[in-house]
């Protein structure tokens, strides 16, 4: 059913008949036309105005009227197009300009002129503009319009419209000019594209720097066409990557040039006469190379030449340019002399590129050696750490010597957790980037991604350790934990990588340090997606698993004590949560989460001298009693509850949520009378507490169906790690879980009961 429209979606105005007094004389009006041109411009600046009331408004200011010059200027300047304008309304404007009878007055057609200006971006077709390059450029004698009319054509002006008789005539103009600025800023952009203008024409006056006309209008435009886009599921308004950008903030204070593309071959074309993604595809081959390449760290479709020429080339002249700034900087801050702001920019830049090639250019590299020796591990710290990320694949050992060791050691010098956590998501986005390369070039150093995981594993622990991590401290740890396990998950079809799992130390401090939903959730999934892995990899014939590296038994890719201490873990989760069995050492593989005996002595005597009968120190972890788990716990079964009292109340509709799913009974109680409940749980839920609550004439529900319910419900609001790790190891629930989801049972190598 379609969605209803709200209350205050914008209504449509018909132009024509709102402004149908500006045809009548001011005396021969019923009433004012001000009010109604205010209601418009309100109605066009909160949500734009379709294409057909854009052309009536259009045709309204471009031909002659009885409306008077303010409320034209009003009008003009309230013109927000919600849609792309379309080539025949761009024609029409242009029409209107020059001298006749049927014209609207000089100063109209400076206004739409700048309109014009204003609305380019916004052009179903840029080149509309361009085939009307002749008729604008012919209006350049008319002294009022020649400002916004020089404006608009050094915007849309390109290589082939710069003709010797177009040069002729702006020179003439300029003689006999009183303010000769707008065409000197004209002919500054014809010299662009041809070099032989004299430089003495630019004494006389300087020309004129054209800004943007008024840069609050195009942003509520940008903002109107966004939504309009997104409410039509339309694509982004914003420009195209296929052109060269012009006017952009200069953040690098001119030490990265723009495009610009000299002494071009007749049968070449340059990029800056590129206009969108076709042009770009058919005259590939014939675009000839910019003045200087490194205006491709900050232009899009330099770097899409760049890339897909794939010139060797063309990255010896970016590397060039690189190493003689590095070098310089380097020298610089060796002096004390260098400037904070340039290196950031220029990084900043070179970040764009970077993760737009995927790979760190050679300098860069050997700037980042030889800054580490200097640095202070604080200045331009964020850029530096994500463009480290994009290192080649290497050895790590040899990586670790030459360049990382010395980051950390800058870095981590204040051994404070905001820079742990820079050190440590670095790791995070190499190991990332790493795995990148290899699935797509399966022929890496030995075990270049365990190397550098486990020393990422020794960071996680350091930061683990620190006084009383935070949760925003602990945000990397989990980030790392997930993409390591991610890419474990993939050994059963890629032999070179090999399941390296975190030490025991880490899975419980994160276990146990901080007992929020946030954290265990992921832990649980990282722990699930580990257990996954191992059972595809061991699941495959020994002549598929079989690896160079890391010593396995005859019938299984790794060592049994290796898998044994992961099940360990599977284990102690489990007994934590699940089975009530905390801290249990005597079964099968349980580490009793390396709590020595003697603690867990101390720590069962206090519970029974603190806590009333039945609840012991071995069930305190489950998912009624668990800090992170308990509130979300009993507010599960305040909802079964609620079911049970409404299918009281209604007999006849008893259907319970069917994003419940069906593990929790609520249609009895100890009553007789179906769902009827005189006493609600107290909380916390346990398995007597629950045999005790059917007898007071509360809700029946089963232990399994009370957890089973608990497990999905966590499942539906994000926080479904606990139960994606209990369906994959208790061979109880497997059935269960993969029934519900109709997916095959998985093999469970390693497991608990």
């Amino acid at each position: 059913m379609p969605g209803a429209v709200s209350d205050d979606s914008p209504q449509p105005i018909d132009i024509d008949e709102s402004l149908d007094p500006s045809k009548q004389s001011p005396k021969a009006r019923n009433h004012p036309v001000q009010p109604l041109i205010s209601d418009i411009c309100s109605n066009a600046y909160d949500h734009g105005l379709q294409s057909s009331q854009l052309s009536a408004a259009v045709t309204l200011v471009r031909k002659p009227s009885h409306l008077d010059q303010g409320s034209i200027t009003t009008l003009i300047k309230g013109l927000y197009p919600a849609e792309r304008i379309s080539p025949e309304l761009v024609w029409g404007v242009v029409s209107s300009i020059g001298h006749g009878g049927e014209k609207p007055s000089p100063t109209t057609q400076g206004q739409l002129l700048r309109w014009l200006t204003l609305v380019r971006e916004a052009m179903e077709d840029e080149s509309a503009l361009t085939k009307c390059y002749g008729a604008l450029f012919n209006h350049l004698s008319t002294l009022a319009t020649r400002q916004p009319l020089c404006h608009l054509l050094s915007l849309i002006t390109k290589r082939r419209h710069v003709k010797p008789w177009r040069i002729q005539m702006l020179l003439e103009l300029l003689r006999g000019a009183t303010s000769p600025a707008p065409l000197l800023g004209l002919l500054r952009v014809y010299k662009e594209f041809n070099p032989g203008i004299p430089e003495e024409q630019f004494a006389s006056a300087r020309p004129m720097l054209f800004k943007h006309p008024d840069t609050e209008w195009r942003d509520q435009l940008r903002s109107i066409q966004e939504r309009s886009a997104s409410a039509s599921l339309g694509i982004h308004p914003h420009g195209t990557s296929f052109k060269v950008h012009r006017n952009r903030a200069q953040r690098s204070r001119g030490l990265i040039p723009e495009v610009h593309t000299f002494h071009v071959e007749d049968n070449m074309v340059s990029l800056e006469e590129i206009d969108g993604p076709d042009e770009f595809a058919d005259k590939f081959e014939k675009i000839e190379l910019p003045s200087q390449m490194i205006s491709a760290l900050d232009d899009p479709l330099l770097q899409k030449y760049v890339y897909l020429r794939n010139d060797a080339s063309h990255a010896s002249r970016i590397d060039d340019w690189l190493a003689l700034f590095f070098d310089a900087q380097l020298e610089a801050m060796k002096n004390g002399e260098h400037s904070v702001k340039d290196l950031g920019d220029v990084l900043s830049s070179l970040l764009g590129y970077v993760q737009y090639t995927k790979e760190l250019p050679g300098p860069a590299t050997n700037f980042f050696t030889n800054l580490v020796d200097i640095w202070d591990g604080k200045e331009n710290l964020e850029v530096i750490t994500e463009l480290l990320s994009y290192l080649p694949l290497q050895s790590f050992d040899e990586l670790y010597g030459n360049l990382l060791s010395r980051f950390e050691a800058a870095v981590l010098e204040d051994n404070a957790t905001p820079s742990l956590c820079s050190a440590l998501s670095l790791h995070t986005s190499l190991f990332r980037n790493w795995t990148s390369t290899l699935l797509s070039h399966p022929t890496p150093p030995p075990d270049a991604l365990n190397d550098l995981s486990t020393h990422a594993f020794f960071l996680v622990l350091r930061l683990l350790v620190t006084d009383d991590p935070s949760p925003t401290a602990l945000t990397p740890v989990l980030a790392h934990l997930s993409t390591v396990a991610h890419t474990m998950s993939l050994s059963s079809t890629h032999p070179f990588i090999r399941i390296l799992t975190p030490s025991s130390q880490i899975i419980y401090l994160l276990t146990f340090l901080s007992p929020t939903s946030a954290t265990l959730s992921p832990l649980c999934s990282v722990l699930a997606t580990y257990k996954l892995a191992f059972e595809a990899t061991m699941s495959l014939p020994p002549a598929q698993n079989a690896s160079p590296s890391a010593p396995s038994t005859p019938s299984s890719p790794y060592p049994r004590p290796y898998v044994n201490e992961f099940n360990g873990f599977l284990m102690d989760i489990c007994n934590l949560l699940w089975r009530s069995r905390a801290f249990n050492t005597s079964d099968q593989n349980a580490l009793g989460c390396l709590v020595p005996a003697p603690v867990t002595r101390a720590l069962q005597t206090y519970v029974e001298n603190t806590l009333p009968s039945p609840l012991l120190l071995p069930s305190l972890f489950t998912l009624s009693f668990h800090p992170a788990l308990s509130a979300l716990s009993i507010s599960v079964f305040r909802e079964i509850e609620d079911r049970a009292i409404a299918a009281a109340e209604n007999p006849d509709a008893m259907d319970v949520d069917a994003g419940a799913g069906a593990g929790a009974g609520v249609a009895g109680s100890g009553t007789g009378v179906p769902g009827e409940i005189r006493v609600r749980h107290a909380g916390p839920v346990h398995q007597r507490s629950l045999q005790a609550l059917v007898a007071d004439g509360g809700v029946r529900v089963t232990w399994a169906e009370y957890r089973m319910e608990v497990l999905q419900w966590l499942d539906r609001r994000g926080v479904g790690g606990v139960g994606e790790l209990m369906f994959c190891t208790m061979k109880l629930l497997m059935g269960g879980k993969q029934a519900r989801r109709g997916t095959p049972r998985t093999p469970a190598t390693p497991g608990t009961q």
